[in-house]
Order: structure tokens, then C-alpha cells, then sequence
């Protein structure tokens, strides 16, 4: 499978999008593990990307609420 997040807006440059990637890691340190990664959009810009697998306590609606931010499992 493919994902390719058309609708996503993005970061304009890969460090926008890493700071906001580790923001949402402190803010969810201690609550669950999981890791993520900085993607580049088909639009040419960037955004964190969290990367779920069967093992995340809540799942993916742990990080429902959250803004620029891309999931896939």
C-alpha cells in the first residue's frame, strides 16, 4: 500500500517538520512507545509522520487530536 497524504499541508522545510515531530514526542514520553519519522509530501513539503504498530496503548486515537501530524500503521 501506498500513502500518500494529498490533503496534508506540511512543513515548508525538513526542520519545521522534525521540531514539530519531537514535540509530539516529549509530549507523549511515558505514555507509550513508538517512533516516527519525517516524511516529504507529494506537494513538496514536509511533515512528521508517526509510524503505529498493534502494540500502542489507546492506538491510533492517541494522536487523533493532535495537528500537522501524519499516521500509517
Amino acid at each position: 500500500m501506498h500513502v500518500k497524504f494529498e490533503g496534508v499541508h506540511g512543513y515548508a522545510t525538513y526542520a519545521a517538520a522534525q521540531k514539530r515531530g519531537e514535540e509530539v514526542e516529549r509530549q507523549r514520553s511515558g505514555a507509550a512507545e513508538f517512533r516516527w519519522v519525517v516524511i516529504a509530501l507529494p506537494n513538496g513539503r514536509f511533515a512528521p509522520m508517526v509510524v503505529l504498530n498493534n502494540n500502542l496503548p489507546g492506538g491510533p486515537g492517541m494522536f487523533l487530536g493532535e495537528r500537522n501530524l501524519c499516521m500509517t500503521n
